[in-house]
């Protein structure tokens, strides 16, 4: 990286390669995948509010989907399925400047002065107010950020 840590060389660790080889999938481009509603019966929605192993490589393709269509037929075939959109007001929250890949850059929580695009950083991050001074669309952005 160009962009120097007080005077230090910038760190760059890109973790997010081998990431985007694992879940090479149809994910939606807004980010926000499909699942039944752990509180509703019979229901598919695509917020962020669902258990964390689902996330899991072999899980995935079980219990996240790229649509809702595709949530209602695999879970609920045959079924009235409901759909509750509750990323809509998450796009609009969020409307900002994400890699396409879906990493994004940060401050490495192990390594010193080091910048990553792993998934490895606190979950605070994420929080709406918290994610412009904390999640970064490059590596640039990110040292120049938090280290300049």
């Amino acid at each position: 990286c160009e962009t120097r840590f007080l005077g230090l060389d910038c760190k760059v660790v890109d973790e997010c390669v081998e990431e985007r080889d694992e879940e090479a999938r149809n994910v939606p481009p807004s980010g926000c995948e499909w699942h039944l509603d752990v509180d509703r019966h019979l229901t598919c929605t695509n917020s962020k509010d669902y258990p964390a192993e689902w996330d899991a490589g072999e899980h995935r393709e079980h219990f996240l989907f790229a649509t809702a269509e595709e949530c209602c037929e695999t879970r609920f075939l045959g079924l009235d399925c409901k759909v509750v959109d509750e990323c809509v007001e998450e796009r609009d929250e969020e409307a900002r400047n994400v890699p396409p890949s879906g990493c994004e850059w940060h401050l490495d929580v192990d390594r010193h002065l080091t910048c990553t695009n792993s998934k490895d950083y606190p979950a605070e991050w994420d929080a709406g107010e918290h994610r412009e001074h904390f999640l970064f669309a490059t590596a640039e952005e990110c040292c120049e950020t938090r280290f300049l």
